[in-house]
């Protein structure tokens, strides 16, 4: 909706402009105010996902985003463009839980990689509306092209594994995520 407001304003004052729509965003946090993708990272490294739904996310590093709207603003070929800012890599729950045990060992002893099977999760779905919206995505590939912002404005993303690595980095930093 912002984005349709944006590009009407934009027609009827005769401006020009571009919009970068990103993904789920990850990557350095700043303090205890971060986004709900960042979230799902302190749950698991807190045990407050003990299973896992079979969903996958295409992420995208805050930096990266912050790098693709300069680069809009400074490129012409950016007028009246629209880009996706991804890393191009559909990630599951499993893949992220797998990643934080490889790079934190001990200190993500309570991340789980167990996934819930699709079914079961179908069926309690119809008891906890919690898990209807999410039951409808099991085992989609989500996966974004940032193709366009890539050839058109040379755009280089990291990859959505190292944004994850850099979330729970600094959340652990900045003890925003309790470990044992």
């Amino acid at each position: 909706m912002a984005e349709l407001e944006f590009w009407k304003l934009a027609k009827s004052y005769g401006m020009e402009g571009s919009s970068v729509l990103p993904t789920a965003v990850m990557g350095p946090i700043l303090g205890n105010d971060f986004s709900h993708s960042s979230a799902a990272i302190k749950n698991m490294f807190e045990g407050k996902m003990p299973r896992l739904l079979n969903l996958a996310f295409d992420y995208v590093d805050v930096r990266d985003v912050a790098d693709l709207h300069l680069l809009a603003l400074e490129k012409e070929e950016a007028i009246s463009q629209r880009f996706i800012a991804t890393s191009g890599q559909n990630i599951t729950y499993q893949e992220q839980a797998k990643f934080l045990k490889k790079e934190f060992g001990s200190k993500a002893k309570k991340v789980s990689t167990q996934v819930i099977p699709d079914f079961l999760v179908k069926i309690l779905a119809r008891f906890d509306k919690r898990l209807a919206m999410p039951a409808t995505f099991l085992g989609q590939n989500t996966a974004c092209s940032n193709e366009k912002s890539t050839r058109l404005l040379g755009w280089q993303p990291r990859s959505g594994g190292a944004a994850i690595i850099q979330t729970a980095q600094t959340m652990l930093d900045l003890a925003v995520i309790k470990v044992d």
